[in-house]
């Protein structure tokens, strides 16, 4: 009686024990690639097509005053009116920048974009031309108030840690090199190897001149 009540048992209990570990890992896997950052409504601050044009064309009258300063140094330079981004690099810099950021246990609260500026001698079309880049930020606490703050990731080992721009290449560390007797020290001024950037070139395809809107 016993062998009989064993030898239908232990299929059933193998059989069981098989759709509980199919459904623990199944949960795992649902839970592992859950999205961080789902969606949670409706975008704000969208623009009227009226709008767009009034700004397009208010700056349109600034890039005409750049251009006639820079000409002077640069005589065959035109500023640009508009930045074009590929839609699936950016969707893969998102991917990189929120993988990152489940590492490290962070909120990602925004995403800062910075003008830039390239060097009047830079051997192509881009020289002396402005840009883009930008990073991620997240919310701290600095002087009991509620602020952002642009990082980088430090990596030691398992362990993954923002490190504030501010502290790596901001106005402070720049004084600080630069009151350092070696020039050299100075040129490498921004050279932290050891930290990860989550910082990226927003530079894109940069449209220059017809100054219509396109």
């Amino acid at each position: 009686m016993d062998k009989k009540t064993n030898f239908i048992g232990y299929p059933i209990v193998i059989i069981i024990t098989a759709i509980l570990t199919f459904l623990i890992s199944t949960c795992e896997r649902s839970k592992n690639q859950e999205e961080p950052y789902p969606p949670n409504g409706s975008p704000m601050d969208m623009l009227e097509t009226k709008e767009m044009g009034e700004l397009y064309y208010n700056y349109d009258e600034r890039a005409h005053h750049i251009e006639d300063s820079i000409k002077k140094i640069i005589p065959d330079f035109e500023a640009v009116r508009s930045i074009t981004f590929n839609y699936q690099d950016l969707k893969n810099y998102f991917h990189f920048i929120e993988k990152n950021s489940v590492e490290a246990d962070i909120r990602i609260s925004g995403l800062r974009f910075y003008y830039g500026k390239y060097k009047n001698d830079k051997p192509d079309k881009n020289k002396g031309r402005q840009m883009l880049f930008f990073n991620p930020t997240i919310d701290t606490i600095i002087g009991g108030k509620k602020i952002s703050l642009a990082y980088a990731l430090e990596r030691d080992g398992s362990n993954v840690t923002p490190v504030f721009l501010k502290d790596i290449i901001g106005i402070e560390k720049r004084k600080a090199q630069k009151n350092k007797a070696s020039i050299f020290s100075f040129l490498n001024l921004f050279a932290d190897d050891h930290y990860e950037s989550q910082g990226k070139n927003g530079g894109g395809q940069q449209s220059p001149p017809p100054y219509n809107i396109h």
